[in-house]
């Protein structure tokens, strides 16, 4: 993610429009982790209890599922000036 701040900069873009765009990889990741946890039954995650064990699997699915359609949403409310073709 860093990388693609750096190199919208090194081409003599404005990176500061797309910096939400860093949040991207982690929310995915985390919502892909919640869904993992269940598959696999992993009752800790990062030290503490998995989302499913804490909230139950229905919410966590929702949960998990609901940071891949937040990170679509931010390209697409946070990031206007992109082509369909380009999101």
């Amino acid at each position: 993610s860093y990388g693609l701040v750096a190199c919208i900069d090194a081409v003599g873009g404005d990176s500061r429009k797309y910096r939400h765009l860093l949040a991207l990889p982690e929310i995915v990741h985390c919502g892909s982790l919640i869904i993992d946890d269940i598959q696999d039954g992993s009752s800790v995650r990062r030290g503490g209890p998995t989302c499913h064990v804490t909230h139950g699997i229905p919410t966590a699915i929702n949960a998990g599922t609901a940071a891949y359609f937040h990170a679509i949403n931010i390209i697409e409310v946070l990031t206007p000036g992109l082509s369909a073709e380009t999101r």
